[in-house]
C-alpha cells in the first residue's frame, strides 16, 4: 500500500506521519501547494492539482521552468530558485498550505516545516518496496500514487496514468516493427568526456529498454548506470542509431569536435546518418512524471522510426487550461481519443473524489507485455536478462513483486565515483555543469 497513505483523517486535514520527518497535517483540499521537485510538479498537475500551485523549482539552466511541465503550469506560479536549493523566503511569501518534496533534498526540511505541512516523498522506500524493475513506468507509477494518497484523490490514479500507459503500448510494437534487430545507444556528450547509458533501474534508460523494449547496443548491455566511453573506445560502439544528450555551448562545442574525428566516424549509426539530438530540456527530468514521460516518448518514436504515434497520443492533442477560482482543468501531455483533452476538477463546484472527462477516454490500456525484453532478444538468460515486469501499482496501490538484480543502494557506476551528496541517494540528479554534479542530467534517476 501506498508509504504515504494518511494515519487519521479528520473534518479538516489528513494525517501523514512520516518517520524520519515528523508527521503533515494536509488540509483535506489544499489550495497553495510549493512543489520543490519537476516530478512533483508534474503529479500534481496529473492528479488535477494544477491550478493549486502557486511555487515550484526552476530549471538549472536559467531561470525558467522546466520544459515538459512549463506549458501546464498557471500563469502566475512563482518561481523559487533550483533543485535543492529553494528560496525560502518566497516560499514564506507564497504562504503554503501544502509543500512536496523528495528525502533526496534533506538539507532544508526543517525549515520548510515551519512554513507548511511539508511531505517529504520516500525514495529509499520506493527501492525496497519495488527494487529493480528496469521500468520508468513503475517509478512513475509509484510516484503518482504516492501524490494522489496525499492529496486525497487516489482514485484518480489509473486516469493520470493512463496517456502515459498508452504512449508505452502504442509505442513499444511501433518500435519493435521499424527497429528490427537495430540496436540503438543512448550517450551524454560532454565537454570533457562521453557518458554511455546502462539499462538503469528507471529513468530514460529504463523507458528506452525496458519499457519500450529497444534492443540497447552491446556496450550498453554490459552496463548497469552510465559510464565513461573513452575516445579509444568509441569505435566499440556498434549501434545502428543514435540518441544524444547534448547540453549547452561547451557540449555542443565537444560534438563539433567529435563529427570530425575518424574515430567517431567508425560507429555504424554516424556513418548511417542515424545520430539525433535529443532536446534536453526534455530530457533533463522529463522523464520523472507522467506528463513529461510521455512528452519523452513520442520524442524516441519520432526520432528513431520517422512516425508519430497515434493522434490520441501525441503531445499537442494536450490541452492545459488552467484557471483560479473554477478549479483546475488540466490537459495530460500525450492524452487520449478525441481533442485529447483530460480534465479534473477539485473546487467547491466537484466533489474531491469526482473527475470529469472531456471526449472520450478513448483506447483502453492495452496489456504490456510480461516481460521486459529487448525486441529479438527474447532468448536472452544470462544474468543481464530483464527480470519479469511486475504488474503496475495501481489504484488499490499494492507492488508487484521485482526480481533483484545488481546492486539496488550505494553505488554509482559512473566515472567511478562514490555516491555524493546524498550518500546512498545516487538518484538526485544535479545540474551536469554544476560544481560537483553526480550523476548525469538525461540518465533518470540511475
Amino acid at each position: 500500500y501506498p508509504v504515504l497513505t494518511p494515519a487519521d483523517v479528520t473534518d479538516t486535514y489528513r494525517l501523514i506521519e512520516q518517520p524520519e520527518f515528523g508527521a503533515a497535517q494536509v488540509p483535506l483540499t489544499p489550495t497553495r501547494i510549493v512543489t520543490l521537485d519537476p516530478s512533483l510538479t508534474d503529479a500534481v498537475i496529473a492528479l488535477g492539482y494544477g491550478d493549486a500551485i502557486v511555487g515550484t523549482i526552476v530549471d538549472y539552466n536559467g531561470n525558467v521552468f522546466h520544459e515538459h511541465i512549463a506549458d501546464l503550469l498557471p500563469p502566475d506560479v512563482a518561481k523559487l530558485g533550483q533543485e535543492g536549493a529553494p528560496n525560502l523566503e518566497r516560499i514564506v511569501a507564497l504562504k503554503p498550505d501544502l509543500i512536496l518534496t523528495w528525502d533526496w533534498y534533506p538539507d532544508n526540511i526543517g525549515e520548510l516545516q515551519q512554513i507548511a505541512p511539508t511531505v517529504v516523498m520516500p525514495y529509499t522506500t520506493y527501492e525496497q518496496q519495488v527494487g529493480n524493475t528496469y521500468s520508468n513506468e513503475q517509478y512513475v507509477t509509484w510516484l503518482v500514487r504516492e501524490v494522489a494518497v496525499v492529496l486525497g484523490v487516489a482514485e484518480r490514479v489509473d486516469a493520470a496514468l493512463q496517456p502515459f500507459r498508452d504512449a508505452v503500448a502504442l509505442a513499444r510494437p511501433l518500435l519493435a516493427n521499424s527497429l528490427g534487430e537495430q540496436s540503438v545507444g543512448f550517450v551524454d556528450i560532454r565537454q570533457e568526456t562521453i557518458l554511455l547509458s546502462g539499462y538503469g533501474s528507471d529513468g530514460i534508460s529504463a523507458l528506452l529498454y525496458g519499457d519500450l523494449g529497444v534492443r540497447p547496443d552491446p556496450l550498453s548491455e554490459a552496463l548497469y548506470v552510465w559510464e565513461e566511453l573513452s575516445l579509444e573506445n568509441v569505435p566499440e560502439l556498434s549501434a545502428d542509431q543514435l540518441l544524444a544528450f547534448v547540453d549547452g555551448a561547451e557540449a555542443e562545442e565537444r560534438y563539433a569536435e567529435l563529427t570530425a574525428n575518424p574515430l567517431w566516424q567508425r560507429v555504424p549509426a554516424v556513418q548511417n546518418n542515424r545520430v539525433f539530438i535529443v532536446p534536453p530540456g526534455l530530457y533533463y527530468r522529463g522523464d520523472d512524471g507522467p506528463l513529461g514521460a510521455t512528452r519523452v516518448v513520442n520524442d524516441i518514436v519520432q526520432k528513431l522510426t520517422g512516425q508519430e504515434l497515434d493522434a490520441a497520443a501525441r503531445p499537442e492533442h494536450a490541452a492545459a487550461t488552467i484557471g483560479r477560482g473554477v478549479g483546475a482543468v488540466v490537459g495530460s501531455a500525450g492524452s487520449i481519443k478525441a481533442n485529447g483533452m483530460q480534465i479534473f476538477r477539485h473546487s467547491a463546484d466537484y466533489n474531491t473524489a469526482g473527475v470529469a472527462f472531456v471526449g472520450e477516454c478513448g483506447t483502453p490500456n492495452l496489456a504490456r507485455s510480461p516481460r521486459c525484453s529487448r525486441a529479438g532478444s527474447s532468448d536472452r538468460t544470462d544474468d543481464r536478462d530483464p527480470p519479469v515486469h511486475p504488474p503496475a501499482l495501481g489504484g488499490d496501490g499494492r507492488p508487484g513483486a521485482a526480481e533483484p538484480h545488481g546492486d539496488l543502494l550505494g553505488r554509482d557506476r559512473w566515472a567511478g565515483r562514490p555516491p555524493t551528496l546524498h550518500g546512498d541517494l545516487v538518484r538526485h540528479k544535479q545540474s551536469p555543469n554544476a560544481p560537483g554534479g553526480c550523476l548525469p542530467a538525461c540518465l533518470g534517476r540511475r
